[in-house]
C-alpha cells in the first residue's frame, strides 16, 4: 500500500517549502501542482499549506485502499459516484498522526483506531480542499476539451460532495471551556520547576535551560516559534527588553522545520531577574559550545550531535511532554502558559490604581500578545477574567434580590 509522506525542503534563498511525495521520496505530480498554483500562489501560510497536504495525503490513501486511480478516471471522463463519495467522506473523518521513521523528519501518516475521528471542522476542512483538488485534476486533465455537458458533471460531482460536509461546530452554541491553568497545577508547576527542586524532571545539563525557557513562556506569553526564534541581538540588556521579531525563510536558520513568528512584532519589557538569567545562561552553558558561536540564536541542544544547534520546536514539545507528566496534568503546554498569561494580566489590571477603559485594555493586550486590534483575540483569551466578573456581577444581583425580599418579608 502506498503511503504518502510530507518532504520538508529548504531552497537555497531559504524558503521553506512542503510537498507531498511517495514512499520512495519522489513528488507526486498532481497535488503538488495544485498546491503551487492553487495554495501557495494564493499566499498561504507554510501551516495552511501543510494542513492542504494533509488533505491530499487523506484522499491519497483512500485511492490506495479503494484501488481508485483519480487521474485514469478522470481523462475518461468517469467522475465519482454517490457512494463513492460518501466513502471519501467517511474516510476524511478518520484521525492521523505522525510517525518517525528512521532518521526521516517526514511524515508518514497511518490511520490509527477506527473510533478514533477528527473534530467536525477539521473534516471539514479536509472536505472542502479535496473538493477543490477535485475540480482542480478533472479541469486539468481536460484541458481546453471540457466541454459544457463535461463541465456539467465536474460541477455536480464537487457541488454534491460540498454538501455532504459535516456542519462546523459553532464556537457560540457550547460554552468554551477555560483555557488556563487550574491553581492546582500552576502551584505544582512553580514547585518543581525551580533548578534544585528534587522533583524537577529535567537533566541536570538541561535543567537551568528548561526553567528558563518556562520563564519566558510564563512571563511573556510567547508562543513557541516566538521562543525559538529569539536571537541574542533581539535582548537589551541595558534597556532589559526583548524584541519578539519576524524572520520569516531566515537563510541562517539550520533548522528542517523553522520557528517562525505567526503575529505582530513588537517590544516587551522584561524584568532584571529575567535579564540576568538570561545572561548567567548564555555565560554558564551556552557559550562553551563550539557550534553555538556559528548563530545567534539564544536556545540550543544539549545533547549528541546536535549540541549547540538552534533548539527546535520538537524539543520544546519534549520539554512540556516531561512536564505533564510531572505536574499531572496533561492539558500543560505554551499555549496554556499564554492563556494563563492573559489571565493573570487581567487580575493586574484590575489592582491597578489606574482605571482603563475597555479600548485602552484592548489595545495594550493586543500589542503584548501581537494581534491585530480589531482581531478580537483580547476578548478570547480573557474569557476566564471576563466570566469571573459576571459572575460576580450576578451574585451582586442576586444579593441585591435577596435583601428586597427580606425587607418587604419583614
Amino acid at each position: 500500500m502506498n503511503i504518502p509522506t510530507l518532504k520538508h525542503i529548504t531552497c537555497d534563498n531559504g524558503e521553506r517549502a512542503v510537498l507531498l511525495a511517495d514512499q520512495s521520496g519522489i513528488p507526486l505530480y498532481y497535488p503538488n501542482l495544485f498546491i503551487t498554483t492553487q495554495v501557495r500562489a494564493a499566499s498561504m501560510a507554510l501551516g495552511t499549506i501543510k494542513m492542504s497536504l494533509i488533505a491530499l495525503q487523506v484522499l491519497e490513501r483512500w485511492q490506495s485502499e479503494y484501488r481508485v486511480d483519480l487521474v485514469k478516471r478522470f481523462q475518461s471522463s468517469k467522475f465519482l459516484t454517490g457512494y463513492e463519495l460518501d466513502s471519501l467522506r467517511d474516510f476524511c473523518k478518520k484521525r492521523i498522526s505522525p510517525v518517525q521513521v528512521g532518521d526521516d523528519q517526514s511524515q508518514i501518516l497511518p490511520f490509527g483506531k477506527v473510533q478514533d475521528f477528527v473534530s467536525r471542522n477539521t473534516q471539514y476542512q479536509r472536505m472542502s480542499v479535496t473538493a477543490q483538488y477535485l475540480d482542480f485534476l478533472a479541469v486539468t486533465l481536460h484541458n481546453k476539451q471540457l466541454d459544457q455537458e463535461l463541465k456539467g458533471s465536474v460541477d455536480s460531482m464537487v457541488n454534491t460532495f460540498k454538501k455532504r460536509r459535516p456542519r462546523q461546530q459553532s464556537r457560540y452554541k457550547v460554552e468554551q471551556l477555560d483555557s488556563a491553568l487550574s491553581e492546582t497545577t500552576l502551584e505544582r508547576l512553580h514547585q518543581i520547576t525551580r533548578e534544585f527542586d528534587p522533583e524537577n524532571p529535567f537533566a541536570p545539563n538541561v535543567r537551568f535551560r528548561n526553567v528558563l525557557i518556562i520563564e519566558l513562556f510564563a512571563s511573556l506569553g510567547l508562543r513557541k516559534g516566538e521562543l525559538a526564534n529569539i536571537r541574542l541581538d533581539d535582548i537589551n540588556f541595558q534597556s532589559n527588553t526583548l524584541r519578539v521579531k519576524r524572520r520569516p525563510d531566515e537563510m541562517t536558520d539550520t533548522r528542517k522545520h523553522q520557528p517562525v513568528v505567526k503575529t505582530a512584532e513588537r517590544t516587551l519589557p522584561i524584568s532584571s531577574h529575567l535579564s540576568l538569567c538570561i545572561q548567567e545562561y548564555q555565560i554558564r552553558q551556552r557559550r562553551k559550545m563550539v557550534a553555538a558561536k556559528k548563530h545567534g540564536y539564544l536556545f540550543v541542544s544539549h545533547k549528541g550531535s546536535t549540541e549547540g544547534l538552534p533548539l527546535s520546536i520538537s524539543s520544546i514539545d519534549y520539554i512540556f511532554k516531561q512536564l505533564k507528566v510531572a505536574v499531572d496534568d496533561r492539558t500543560l503546554s505554551p499555549h496554556k502558559l499564554r492563556h494563563q498569561w492573559n489571565y493573570e494580566f487581567s487580575l493586574s489590571l484590575d489592582l491597578s490604581k489606574q482605571k482603563l477603559s475597555e479600548a485602552q485594555e484592548e489595545q495594550m493586550r493586543s500589542y503584548l500578545m501581537g494581534w491585530n486590534p480589531t482581531s478580537g483575540m483580547a476578548s478570547t483569551y480573557n474569557r476566564r477574567h471576563i466570566v469571573e466578573k459576571a459572575h460576580q456581577s450576578i451574585e451582586k444581583h442576586q444579593e441585591r434580590l435577596a435583601k428586597m425580599k427580606r425587607r418587604s418579608d419583614g
